[in-house]
């Protein structure tokens, strides 16, 4: 009888043990993740001013350019980008249906549209494909129309050309992709929950049956 006692007793003080232990380092996890979500926030990075010059500016420097319709407006503080942004993303879903029928290949000769970091949507025609005055307008107009569903006139879209994209590789034509929260830019985002598992509670639980069991011999 004694000795089931010490047996008992020694399993209970195994038992607090190691669930102390437990406690310590399910803390210790915690902690480890908050911190990796603030690095995470820290690293993310700025946009730049949105500037009404920059469509000069790719004109200047930019092989690619062929015309930049409306104006990007003028914001240097985060919140008014990234609202800008989402506004912009608006307007591309928006006219996806009518894009995609009239305009997108093979049915036209527009190989991507989307919208720029920089705070204007973009058109992206083949490298030596023929663009004239008349089809810019038409796919302009598209654009206006949806942007002045939400008071937005004078919307920004900058026509370029673009290179080929080849079997197998991947194209975007964003450079800061945002999603529907404007936090998240550039960045690829991966929907799997973490992992809240503390480390050793199968092993705790298994240790636990089995002074369970030994102490009903």
């Amino acid at each position: 009888m004694i000795k089931c006692k010490l047996k008992l007793v020694s399993g209970i003080f195994v038992t607090v043990f190691l669930l102390v232990n437990l406690v310590v380092a399910a803390s210790a996890v915690s902690n480890m993740s908050a911190d990796q979500t603030e690095s995470d926030i820290d690293t993310k990075p700025e946009l730049p001013d949105f500037t009404p010059q920059i469509f000069k500016q790719l004109e200047e420097q930019d092989d690619n350019y062929i015309l930049g319709k409306g104006e990007v407006p003028l914001i240097t503080s985060d919140s008014g980008k990234r609202n800008w942004l989402n506004y912009l993303s608006t307007v591309k879903a928006g006219i996806r249906e009518e894009m995609t029928a009239g305009y997108m290949r093979p049915n036209g000769s527009v190989m991507s549209y989307g919208y720029n970091y920089q705070g204007y949507l973009s058109v992206q025609f083949p490298e030596g494909t023929e663009v004239n005055e008349s089809l810019i307008n038409e796919i302009y107009s598209i654009f206006d129309q949806e942007a002045m569903k939400d008071n937005i006139s004078d919307v920004p879209v900058l026509f370029e050309y673009s290179p080929e994209i080849t079997v197998g590789e991947s194209f975007s034509t964003v450079d800061y992709e945002i999603d529907d929260e404007p936090e998240i830019i550039n960045e690829s985002v991966n929907n799997t929950e973490p992992s809240h598992d503390i480390p050793g509670f199968k092993f705790f639980i298994s240790v636990l049956a089995f002074l369970i069991a030994s102490g009903k011999r």
